[in-house]
């Protein structure tokens, strides 16, 4: 980031910088760093249950065909 607003130059060409003001923009850019973390956490958090609710959609998949697979099985063997 550039801020040229912030330096000056005096009469002999001494530069100088307003650090009052520096601070000011450092202060709004940590201001929207946060603001940016928080949405990220909330999607995070989103992301979270989201993922949650596949991994029970999952299992009971998964419980289903072991128990379609067993009944398979206890027919093939009933059945020899």
């Amino acid at each position: 980031m550039v801020l040229p607003q912030l330096v000056s130059t005096n009469d002999e060409g001494i530069k100088s910088v307003n650090y009052p003001a520096v601070n000011a923009v450092l202060v709004q850019a940590l201001k929207e760093l946060k603001a940016e973390q928080n949405d990220l956490d909330e999607n995070i958090g989103k992301l979270e249950k989201r993922l949650n609710k596949l991994k029970v959609k999952l299992k009971e998949k998964q419980s289903k065909m072991s128990t379609s697979s067993n009944f398979q099985t206890s027919l093939i063997v009933q059945n020899k």
